[in-house]
């Protein structure tokens, strides 16, 4: 493959009439120990395969790779979705993802991230037992927590044609989040529709090797269904 860049850094240039300049190695290579990258496996619970999306950068720059070097996870390539840096791949979902990162110039180096492990939800303060809850507030609770990790959590509804949507922070997993009822009269839920609450649970490594700097992170992700009552 021919490498190709994008010079955004040329909009920069116009816009502050300062100069700029790339350092993109001899004969126009650069090597990968010397980019960064942003590698995510993501994976909704109960399916057989994960999705991987990587982002690879020199500055400003999005790098495509030389022919002599590849990044795997999982013995999978990642190919190019973009003329900016953007990679990805399907892989079979697995209880550990090794990304390997071949760079002639330095070698092989692999690096291991586990898959955050499944959750089942615990749904407690209801409005009537079961998967009801309050809208007076409730506590969305769920197993295995893991304060290594962080969580994403959203809960949304579909009231009347409206698109209703609550977001709460990454915050680190301790095993349940408290939804006040300030939460939910500032996202505007009601009675007369399902809430789907979803929880992502991340993985997350600040270091790839093989890379300059790179985070690798590891998402399950899992969804319930609530009843609104009073």
């Amino acid at each position: 493959m021919k490498k190709w860049y994008l010079f955004s850094c040329l909009l920069l240039m116009v816009s502050t009439a300062q100069t700029c300049s790339i350092n993109v190695g001899v004969g126009g290579r650069i090597p990968l120990d010397e980019v960064d990258a942003v590698i995510t496996i993501r994976r909704t619970a109960d399916s057989p395969d994960a999705t991987v999306s990587a982002s690879i950068r020199s500055g400003f720059v999005g790098v495509q790779l030389e022919d002599d070097q590849e990044i795997t996870v999982n013995g999978k390539t990642l190919t190019p979705t973009s003329f900016s840096g953007g990679f990805g791949t399907v892989v079979d979902a697995l209880n550990q993802y090794t990304v390997t990162v071949r760079e002639p110039t330095r070698g092989i180096e692999d690096t291991v991230i586990s898959e955050p492990d499944d959750f089942e939800f615990i749904i407690t303060g209801s409005g009537g037992g079961g998967s009801g809850v309050s809208l007076s507030g409730f506590t969305l609770s769920w197993t295995n927590a893991n304060a290594s990790l962080q969580i994403e959590v959203e809960i949304s509804q579909t009231l009347l044609d409206d698109e209703l949507k609550l977001e709460l922070q990454p915050i680190a997993d301790t095993g349940s989040v408290d939804i006040s009822a300030s939460d939910i009269q500032d996202a505007g839920f009601g009675q007369g529709a399902n809430l789907i609450a979803t929880v992502t649970k991340i993985n997350e490594r600040n270091s790839i090797n093989g890379f300059a700097q790179g985070t690798l992170q590891s998402r399950l992700t899992k969804s319930v269904t609530l009843i609104p009552g009073p």
